[in-house]
């Protein structure tokens, strides 16, 4: 069955009734395909460059001024911070968060509760 086609100056085109399909030309899905071949392992390892320079950056110390993240959405409370021997310094910037002072191995056991411990950098946990 010969269908009716639409010549143009980048591609051709079959007509199905009344619906036109998309301009299709090989040549440069061709040149697209190999572009994509080279870009995508170098976004992909920029990706993973910058995922580990965030994990370096919010690495909590040993000991000093972390932020705890509550991960559930449920606040951290001051009882909490206290039974791990932490000092409350102030609320965080995100809801439910603290900055505390403690160390890091004591404060490690506030993953099973749903808490994240971070690296509490200045810029973002600066009082103001």
């Amino acid at each position: 069955m010969n269908r009716p086609r639409l010549e143009t100056g980048i591609g051709t085109a079959e007509i199905r009734g009344n619906l036109k399909l998309p301009f299709t030309n090989v040549r440069y899905s061709e040149r697209m395909q190999l572009a994509l071949r080279r870009i995508g392992p170098l976004a992909i390892q920029l990706a993973l460059a910058l995922l580990a320079l965030a994990a370096v950056a919010f690495a909590p110390p040993a000991q000093g001024r972390m932020l705890l993240v509550p991960i559930d959405g449920r606040p951290v409370s001051e009882v909490t911070i206290a039974e791990m021997r932490a000092t409350p310094l102030r609320r965080g910037p995100l809801p439910g968060s603290w900055v505390v002072d403690g160390e890091r191995r004591r404060l490690s056991g506030l993953w099973a509760q749903h808490v994240l411990v971070l690296a509490a950098p200045a810029a973002l946990c600066s009082s103001e």
